[in-house]
């Protein structure tokens, strides 16, 4: 499955907001799947440092083993009018 993929980030102070997106177009239908890592700094310094590029490489893993079922389009036959059908202005 090939996705599409757009990155985000955001945040104000201490706090900080990593976001993926990842698009694929499949079976008449559009999907969406999106990562997302949120941070706050410490001010005592107490928390250990997040490698976000290690985290996002692990999640990207995940998303790796995503598989969409294929299905099958319904199958569909047309007939035609035994008798033909004639346009004629309705009655008033």
């Amino acid at each position: 499955m090939k996705l599409r993929g757009a990155e985000a980030v955001s945040g104000e102070g201490a706090r900080q907001s990593d976001s993926k997106y990842f698009h694929v177009f499949q079976n008449g239908s559009c999907y969406e799947f999106a990562l997302n890592l949120t941070t706050v700094a410490s001010q005592d310094g107490m928390m250990k440092h997040i490698d976000r590029d290690r985290v996002f490489s692990q999640l990207e893993k995940i998303m790796n083993t995503v598989k969409i079922n294929a299905i099958a389009a319904p199958e569909t036959t047309a007939e035609v009018p035994a008798t033909p059908v004639v346009a004629g202005t309705p009655a008033q």
